[in-house]
C-alpha cells in the first residue's frame, strides 16, 4: 500500500511540475527570428548569424553559445511615426 501511495504522490508531483513549467515557458529571443545562416570557416568552428523581424542582426562565433548584436539592416534607428487616433484617421478619410 505504501508503494502505491509513493508512486501516486510521485506521479502527481511530476504532473504538477510539468503543468507549472509548461505554462511559464517563454522565448529568450527579443524578437521572432526570420533567418539564420551558418558559416563553416576552415578553423573548424561555426559562425552563426540570425536576423530578427525588426532587422537586428546577431552573430555567434562560438557555435551559438553566446550572441552579440552586430547591426540593423534597416539603418541605425527605427523609422519615426506620428502618433494618431482613430478619430483623426476617420476624419481624414471621410
Amino acid at each position: 500500500m505504501k508503494r502505491f501511495m509513493y508512486a501516486s504522490i510521485g506521479l502527481l508531483a511530476l504532473i504538477a511540475a510539468f503543468h507549472l513549467g509548461a505554462s511559464t515557458v517563454q522565448s529568450q529571443s527579443p524578437d521572432d527570428v526570420v533567418s539564420m545562416s551558418a558559416v563553416y570557416p576552415g578553423s573548424g568552428g561555426v559562425n552563426v548569424q540570425a536576423v530578427t523581424t525588426c532587422g537586428d542582426v546577431y552573430v555567434s562565433t562560438d557555435n551559438g553559445s553566446t550572441w552579440h548584436y552586430r547591426a540593423n539592416i534597416f539603418g541605425s534607428e527605427p523609422s519615426k511615426m506620428d502618433e494618431t487616433t482613430w478619430g483623426r484617421v476617420k476624419a481624414e478619410f471621410k
